[in-house]
């Protein structure tokens, strides 16, 4: 009989987390990296997010672990026209979703 996977902890004070997420958030891109073109769409992944508060400090995180590359990621504080509208596009998407609209809201990462 295989071992159950250890429930996920917090990434700053070790708590256990909620079973129930935050947030999920389903089919979001496998990579934050690069758009795949039209052609290499049939083979892009899409992944869950689970959110989750912790019970004990707070954080607000996801509950998996970080890509790999996490560490290498260039940052840059400038983008493309075709980056900031896609940009647009998923804010507006993301804000008439989940009912946003006249709220705050803070980015974070």
């Amino acid at each position: 009989m295989g071992r159950l996977p250890a429930a996920p902890r917090c990434r700053v004070c070790k708590t256990g987390l909620h079973a129930t997420p935050l947030l999920q958030l389903n089919g979001m891109p496998g990579s934050a990296q690069a758009f795949p073109e039209k052609e290499m769409l049939a083979k892009d992944h899409a992944e869950d997010l689970a959110i989750h508060q912790c019970p004990g400090c707070g954080l607000v995180q996801l509950s998996r672990k970080p890509v790999a590359y996490y560490r290498k990621v260039i940052r840059a504080s400038a983008y493309s026209p075709a980056m900031g509208e896609f940009r647009r596009h998923q804010f507006y998407d993301w804000i008439t979703r989940f009912n946003l609209e006249n709220t705050r809201v803070l980015e974070v990462g």
